[in-house]
């Protein structure tokens, strides 16, 4: 599998739809977001691109900047991504016990 491994976006949606596309080219096959992505339009276009996500500081710190739905989505995501012999994560493997969800610590197989 080739991913295209993405990080610290912080809202850049011009960068970030240049990036995907290069990836694009360069035969992607999927797509791993490590969280810091700062904003509606740039989390709408992970969305559509099917990315695979976690959390970074910004969405603990500053989800609520967040539309109503992207706010629901992000309390989703995890901590960590794993797959293909690897394990991803953006600081910390664990969400703090503020926002702590009954998924726990465990990391989303990909």
């Amino acid at each position: 599998m080739r991913y295209a491994i993405l990080s610290d976006i912080h809202g850049n949606l011009r960068s970030l739809e240049r990036v995907l596309a290069d990836a694009k080219l360069h035969a992607a096959e999927a797509f791993l977001c490590l969280g810091d992505v700062g904003s509606d339009a740039s989390l709408d276009l992970l969305r559509r691109v099917g990315a695979q996500l976690l959390f970074g500081n910004w969405e603990v710190s500053q989800w609520g900047y967040l539309r109503q739905d992207n706010r629901a989505w992000v309390r989703d995501l995890p901590p960590m991504l794993s797959g293909d012999g690897f394990l991803a994560v953006h600081a910390a493997p664990w969400w703090p016990d503020v926002l702590r969800l009954s998924r726990g610590s465990r990391a989303r197989a990909i």
